[in-house]
């Protein structure tokens, strides 16, 4: 609901008073079998890391979305460590960014396989097409905007 909020007062310039009390009607594309579904994936993922190898370190943080490809519609999130069920750890480890949408870390390579089919399905030819983009690349500080 948070990122809700923020969206509606960001991008479509909706006070607080606006939302909470002039009778909006939000609908949004997330649901709630996917958000379980996406929570049970993580804990099982952890659950893996732990039986088949060591824990995940409490430095590294998690988050993902799932978004329809067709729509761009949000279907679920999960935004990484609750910070107020473990503030304490949170504060150590710098959690309390809500790692889905707040954080700026790069996606990874995991990422790449879609933005390579994506390019092909745009008619991009893998053997014969160049990046054309500045160099370095610059990643701008997180006192700039996003």
């Amino acid at each position: 609901m948070t990122d809700v909020q923020n969206e509606l007062e960001s991008v479509y310039g909706y006070t607080l008073k606006q939302i909470q009390n002039d009778g909006l009607q939000i609908v949004t594309t997330i649901s709630e079998a996917k958000m379980k579904a996406l929570y049970a994936a993580v804990a099982q993922a952890k659950g893996y890391m732990k039986q088949y190898g060591q824990p995940m370190p409490n430095w590294l943080h998690m988050g993902a979305e799932l978004i329809n490809p067709k729509t761009g519609g949000v279907e679920a999130v999960y935004e990484g460590a609750n910070y107020s069920a473990n503030q304490k750890q949170c504060d150590a480890t710098h959690c309390q960014y809500l790692m889905a949408t707040e954080a700026r870390n790069q996606v990874g390579s995991s990422f790449k396989p879609y933005v390579l089919a994506t390019a092909v399905k745009l008619g991009m030819n893998v053997k014969t097409s160049q990046l054309n983009a500045n160099w370095p690349l610059c990643i701008p500080p997180d006192t700039q905007p996003t």
